[in-house]
């Protein structure tokens, strides 16, 4: 006989395995979602400098650079992302106001770094890359100013196939 703590159990596996779900700042995609983009919101407010963590992308964006990883933030990563599949392109794109904005993103391997920031043309930070392989990967949204706390929202999207 099923519980009620055993059914709720099994009710959130089924919802983990079919939707892009966030569960304690994870964000979890796998190519059968039926949603090809996911939102989440958070606060950064920072004096961890973020290149500490690495001084340049090691993996490049979509057109080929690799940018420094700039800004302040948490010295714990304010979303986690678990990709169930390898996913051929992902695009981040930080949502916030008044605040130039950063991104750096930790891998399955600790040597995948990404990194994006703001530009004066847009003040949001947005990274968009090919080639993601399957597991964890960590990401930390700050801002070029230190200490400065920032509302945003994170939309993550592509390469999540439409079933």
């Amino acid at each position: 006989m099923l519980t009620n703590k055993y059914i709720r159990l099994l009710t959130l596996f089924v919802t983990l395995v079919a939707t892009p779900v966030l569960a304690e700042n994870k964000l979890i995609l796998g190519s059968n979602n039926t949603q090809n983009t996911a939102v989440v919101t958070g606060r950064t407010n920072g004096n961890f400098s973020l290149s500490s963590l690495a001084i340049m992308s090691t993996i490049p964006n979509s057109k080929g650079e690799k940018k420094p990883c700039i800004g302040y933030g948490s010295p714990t990563p304010d979303q986690i992302i678990e990709l169930k599949d390898k996913l051929p392109q992902l695009k981040l794109q930080i949502e916030a106001k008044g605040s130039d904005t950063t991104i750096v993103i930790r891998g399955p391997q600790s040597d995948d770094i990404r990194c994006e920031f703001g530009t004066s043309k847009n003040p949001n930070a947005v990274f968009e890359g090919t080639d993601w392989k399957n597991g964890r990967y960590e990401v930390w949204i700050g801002t070029i100013d230190q200490g400065k706390p920032t509302d945003y929202s994170l939309s993550v999207s592509g390469g999540i196939s439409q079933q």
